[in-house]
């Protein structure tokens, strides 16, 4: 899009609510530029890892503000001290509905917003013109996002000294029309608006426990309790070309790759791990060199290698299959909206009754805390 010379591409929903470019054959003038710059037609194979380590941050507030060890919010926080421009995702409420999309973070306070994890599509291409003019401007730009996001940018920056890039380790990445019917129906469980979403955070517990806040009071759920979390995990609701994605992969295409180093306990000594939360960080250039010696200083690195790091992170060595349930899902959705779905679930996960058994439990495990 940021590319085209007659603005002749859109972004369009198919029929889950996944962006897909669509061109304007009208408008088009075949010059063939948006091929040459579409990191998933055209693909660049990337670098394998030069060093891999566990990492923490020992910034207790930063750590408690992230999902897993808090490498990202160490690095992007550094680098903003010393007038870099951070471009990362970031989840907001707009007009009662929940919204992903990349920013280019204009201070702290934007910083904290691209913390943690999100499940869903990030809308990166709406920042690409800014980042764009940011870099001719002759400004140090870091951009975080999904292997294809930081391919895209890479394939369009003018100026490639100055851009830094980590990519996530990437499941997939469902439409976000999809989480905002979920949280629709769980706010009429819930009988009051949902304000607040957040996938991971440290104070709903260890493992994979999501919190949500309404304008009455802050719960905590296991994922199994919520359809949507449970069927991204599994790999069941996301885009179509993600199980086919060519970044999934030992090769990266970013100068750092982040993402949860599971399993850590199973290769260092207990009293080094001390039962926290790792990320991992594969360093795959010169450039992803320089982020952390110049802006890790607080972290813990423990010296690791790509086998240990990708045992338990498939994406580093192909993408996810197709589960069987998909094509199944999604037409009950394209029958009865997220409703569908829902209904599904619940009929799979052991039945209507027994999930709201777990439903109550877990409400009264929220008010009592």
């Amino acid at each position: 899009m940021a590319e085209c010379p007659r603005n002749a591409i859109t972004m369009e929903e198919d029929e889950i609510g996944a962006l897909y470019p669509v061109i304007n054959q009208e408008l088009c003038i075949k010059c063939g530029k948006c091929v040459r710059t579409c990191g998933y037609k055209n693909f660049d194979n990337g670098d394998e890892p030069i060093e891999v380590y566990g990492a923490i941050n020992n910034n207790s507030d930063l750590y408690n503000k992230s999902a897993s060890g808090g490498v990202f919010s160490l690095i992007a926080s550094e680098f903003y001290k010393d007038n870099g421009t951070v471009v990362g995702s970031v989840e907001e409420y707009v007009d009662g509905k929940i919204d992903c999309k990349h920013i280019v973070g204009k201070s702290s306070e934007d910083l904290e917003k691209m913390y943690g994890s999100k499940y869903v599509q990030s809308r990166s291409f709406e920042i690409f013109a800014e980042v764009k003019q940011a870099l001719k401007d002759g400004k140090k730009v870091l951009f975080c996002g999904t292997p294809c996001q930081v391919a895209a940018i890479k394939k369009i920056a003018p100026n490639q000294e100055n851009l830094y890039t980590i990519d996530l380790i990437c499941h997939g990445t469902p439409p976000v029309k999809l989480l905002q019917e979920f949280l629709s129906g769980l706010e009429k469980k819930l009988h009051s608006k949902v304000v607040y979403f957040a996938f991971r955070e440290k104070s709903a517990g260890r493992g994979f426990r999501a919190a949500v806040a309404t304008e009455k009071r802050k719960f905590y759920f296991s994922h199994g309790i919520l359809s949507y979390y449970k069927l991204f995990l599994d790999g069941v609701i996301y885009r179509k070309n993600c199980y086919t994605c060519p970044y999934a992969q030992k090769k990266r295409i970013a100068d750092l790759t982040i993402g949860d180093f599971w399993g850590i306990e199973n290769y260092f000594p207990a009293d080094q791990v001390q039962g926290k939360y790792w990320s991992c960080i594969l360093v795959n250039s010169t450039k992803g060199q320089e982020l952390i010696e110049r802006y890790g200083k607080d972290f813990t690195l423990l010296k690791s290698n790509f086998e240990q790091v990708a045992n338990k992170n498939e994406q580093l060595n192909r993408p996810h299959d197709v589960p069987v349930l998909r094509e199944k899902y999604f037409q009950l959705y394209s029958e009865k909206g997220y409703k569908g779905i829902e209904e599904e679930y619940r009929k799979h996960m052991g039945g209507t009754f027994k999930m709201f058994i777990k439903e109550k439990k877990q409400l009264l495990e929220n008010i009592m805390r």
